[in-house]
């Protein structure tokens, strides 16, 4: 054993034993493909795990085509957001550089889609978010602010007593949220009566 290759050879030849056919790692592939789920991941958190299955697919021979990426991509995400994006109607580029009104047709479209609803609703959480409302501050226009509500029965500055959920010191309600009648059309049919803040 005093030779260097005839070692090498031996130590190899048992490494490879070890070592999956081509064969033996398609039905793996196509194991990640199956057991795919976003779960509870956004699509852009997703997306890596989703471009990873595709890549090993393709690379063992198993590509699929477009509509089959497209109509899976929809089984993954929401049917909420599926349903949203069949509904959007877009203006898409040529290849000629001229542009076609129509919907997604792959699922690089449907993604981006996707992640533009996720946004979306994202920012309406955060404009309806309870805590949310508009705080003066001192030499300056308004900021907005979250969270600074006595929770109900909790001590506040100076050990008293919260004054309950959403309300201000002196027990008046406050606003639980932006108006979107104001946001979209600058007016609101509620005037000072709206339950929610005029922004």
């Amino acid at each position: 054993m005093g030779d260097p290759e005839a070692v090498y050879e031996i130590i190899k030849g048992k490494l490879l034993r070890f070592r999956k056919t081509f064969e033996e790692k398609q039905p793996v592939a196509l194991g990640e493909w199956s057991g795919l789920m976003k779960g509870s991941l956004t699509a852009l958190e997703f997306e890596t795990r989703w471009e990873r299955v595709i890549r090993k697919l393709q690379k063992f021979g198993l590509e699929r085509g477009p509509q089959e990426l497209l109509l899976a991509y929809y089984g993954e995400i929401s049917k909420t957001t599926a349903r949203e994006i069949k509904k959007d109607w877009r203006s898409y580029p040529n290849p000629d550089g001229t542009e076609t009104l129509r919907q997604c047709n792959c699922w690089e479209e449907a993604r981006a889609l996707a992640i533009e609803i996720e946004g979306g609703n994202a920012a309406t959480r955060a404009l309806t978010n309870p805590n949310f409302h508009i705080a003066p501050y001192a030499g300056g226009p308004t900021q907005v602010a979250y969270g600074d509500q006595q929770p109900k029965g909790e001590k506040g500055k100076g050990g008293k007593k919260g004054t309950g959920k959403g309300k201000d010191a002196d027990g008046a309600q406050k606003p639980r949220g932006a108006c979107f009648d104001m946001i979209a059309n600058g007016t609101c049919s509620r005037g000072a009566e709206c339950y929610y803040d005029h922004i």
